[in-house]
This record gives structure tokens, C-alpha cells and sequence, in this order.
């Protein structure tokens, strides 16, 4: 009927609620020992006897004084979200509550609107990082508003801003590759794997040897925000450079974390004193190359795992509209016009 659970070494206590429809989570502000476990599952027992007995024992579950952070697990209990896109909604949750308090939900108004943007705009994130924090904190509060516990979503989301795509040139990665390889063959290998596949990084350290089919030349890819797998070309290159840094039967390619990748800015900084490139950056000049060797929009959405082939268009239409640029100038298409701009030219003159 209802179970503990343990949250930032916080003891919680969550319900089915038969009424509502959905799980309810209660903060039961008791420290994770095993004194408080006992207390818990006191609480617990009484809980659930009030349950039985037809009685409401929380207020706090109640729509007048249900709590923000409160509300936000109840949005947890009811969608299906993967663990990486769980983080970002709760980096924005800390972000909002960091800048307006963590309060009743039926109490935010428009002024803490106004007080989290002003809050974003005095950080020092990047306009596209605001952007995703108050895309998610909106999606809480049309949750919210949707369940009823508030009539308006006050939250003003800042849109994304079309950022140049940035590459990293040629000579740049091969120094830095060169600088890696002899330090750490496994930084190198994780490197190289991107610079090779465009891959995100996400789906690189979930990489598996038993995914790798060395027979039918595939690499069966995670993509682990949106759960799916897809077939990558196990290319000459790469299999080469597997096989040079030792092929096993099964388990984790690479052992590291999203911590653990901090080498990339340390090694960086060693080289160059500064860092000059994002690990994301190899994904971009990977997809950058593709359209530079002329292949099809199709083509680079797949290998790109783009499942819808409007995102390969929105983002890469300027790099192949900057080749197409370079290629209309080498042509000289129309000269005569161009004489003739020039004849008009003398005869203003005249």
C-alpha cells in the first residue's frame, strides 16, 4: 500500500491513491538512519491504517498546500523519464528553487517569474542553457495546471538561439589525439571513436562489445536520451583501432563516467593552455564533413540518428549553403551579366 524510500539521504514515503489516480510522494524530513528508518515505517504502519479506515492522513498532499518540490515528484510518478533527461529537469527544479524559494505551488505569482529571470540573467549560463531550464520548469507547471493545483502558468520560456555550428579544425584534433594517445590509451580510443562516428557521447559510454557484430560490420548504437537503438557501419578504420586496443567477448567498452570526461579540458588546457573545444564540438565537425563530401541529406540523418530529417536540415542548411556559396563563386555562372554590371557601372560614370 505504501513503501519508504530514501532521497538525498532524505527518508520519503510514497501512496498509491486510488481517488487521484496516481502515486504520491511525502517528504517525511527524516535523515537516513536507522533510528528514522524505524520512525518511517511507524509512520508507515499508521498511515496505513488510516488508509484502511477511510481517513486522509496528509494535508500536504492536499491541492491548496502541496509544495513545489513535492509537486515535482508527483510529475516523476507519472511520466516515464530516462535518467539523463531526469537530471536536466532536476538541475532546472534547483535552479528555480535557488532563485524564488521552494514554496506552496497555488502561491507562485508572476513576480517570481520575474524574480527567476532575473535570477537567469544575472548567471553566468549561456542564453541556450536558460533556454532549457525555463522550457522545464514550464513543462512542471503545465503539469501542474493541468492537475489543477494552480490556474496559470506563469513561466516565461526563453527560446533557443541559433548558434554558428563550430568545428574543429584538422590540424587541432590530430595534435590533440597526438598529445593523448601516448598519456592515456583509453582517452585516446574514446576520442577517437567520436571523431570517427560522430557519436554522442552518451552513446559512447554506453557502448557494449557484445554490440559491436564484427561479422555483418555493425555497431548497434544506444541512443540513450530517446531509448532506441541504430545500426552504425562498422568501417575499416574504426575496426582496425578496436582490434589494435584489444577486442573481448562481451561487457562496457569504456569505464567512464560523465565525470571521468573531464580529461578532455584537462588535456586540452596541458596542450594549449586554454580550451578551445567542446567534446560535442567532434559530432558537428563529424556531421560537417558528411555534407562537405556531398552526402545526402538522408545518408547524414541516419548516421547522425536523426529520426526526424528536418533537425539534419535545420542545423547543418548553412554549412552546405556555405559550400554551395564557394561552389556558385568558382563557377562564375553568369560572367557576361557581370560584364554587363560593369559596362552599367562605366556608364554611370559617364
Amino acid at each position: 500500500m505504501a513503501s519508504i524510500f530514501q532521497k538525498n539521504n532524505m527518508l520519503w514515503m510514497r501512496y498509491y491513491d486510488k481517488r487521484r489516480g496516481y502515486t504520491i510522494p511525502v517528504a517525511l524530513k527524516l535523515k537516513d538512519t536507522r533510528e528514522n528508518r524505524r520512525k518511517a515505517n511507524e509512520i508507515k504502519r499508521q498511515f496505513e491504517a488510516e488508509l484502511i479506515n477511510g481517513k486522509n492522513l496528509r494535508e500536504n498532499t492536499n491541492n491548496n498546500s502541496i509544495r513545489f518540490s513535492d509537486a515535482v515528484e508527483i510529475f516523476y510518478s507519472q511520466r516515464n523519464i530516462e535518467s539523463n533527461t531526469k537530471r536536466i529537469y532536476e538541475y532546472a527544479k534547483d535552479k528555480f528553487i535557488l532563485a524564488v524559494g521552494d514554496i506552496r505551488v497555488k502561491e507562485y505569482s508572476e513576480l517570481d517569474n520575474l524574480d527567476f529571470q532575473n535570477y537567469l540573467k544575472k548567471s553566468k549560463l549561456t542564453i541556450n542553457t536558460r533556454s532549457i531550464i525555463t522550457r522545464h520548469v514550464s513543462a512542471y507547471f503545465n503539469f501542474f495546471k493541468k492537475r489543477e493545483w494552480i490556474k496559470q502558468n506563469y513561466i516565461t520560456k526563453i527560446p533557443i538561439k541559433e548558434m554558428p555550428i563550430e568545428t574543429i579544425k584538422d590540424n587541432d584534433i590530430n595534435e590533440l589525439l597526438d598529445y593523448i594517445q601516448p598519456r592515456n590509451i583509453d582517452a585516446y580510443l574514446f576520442v577517437k571513436i567520436l571523431q570517427l562516428t560522430g557519436m554522442r557521447k552518451s552513446s559512447a559510454l554506453e557502448l557494449r562489445w557484445e554490440k559491436i557484430d564484427f561479422d555483418e560490420k555493425i555497431i548497434y548504437v544506444e541512443n540513450v536520451k530517446k531509448d532506441r537503438t541504430f545500426p552504425f557501419p562498422l568501417t575499416d578504420e574504426i575496426e582496425i583501432l578496436l582490434n589494435n586496443y584489444g577486442v573481448k567477448k562481451s561487457g562496457r567498452i569504456f569505464n567512464y563516467t560523465e565525470d571521468g570526461l573531464k580529461f578532455w579540458y584537462r588535456y586540452q588546457y596541458k596542450l594549449w593552455n586554454e580550451n578551445r573545444y567542446s567534446m560535442h564540438q567532434l559530432r558537428k565537425t563529424f556531421i560537417t564533413k558528411l555534407i562537405d563530401e556531398k552526402y545526402t541529406l538522408y545518408d547524414v540523418a541516419a548516421l547522425a540518428d536523426h529520426r526526424n530529417i528536418e533537425t539534419t536540415r535545420k542545423h547543418y542548411a548553412k554549412v552546405n549553403a556555405g559550400r554551395l556559396r564557394e561552389q556558385l563563386n568558382r563557377g562564375n555562372l553568369f560572367s557576361k551579366s557581370s560584364r554587363n554590371e560593369q559596362n552599367i557601372g562605366e556608364i554611370r560614370e559617364k
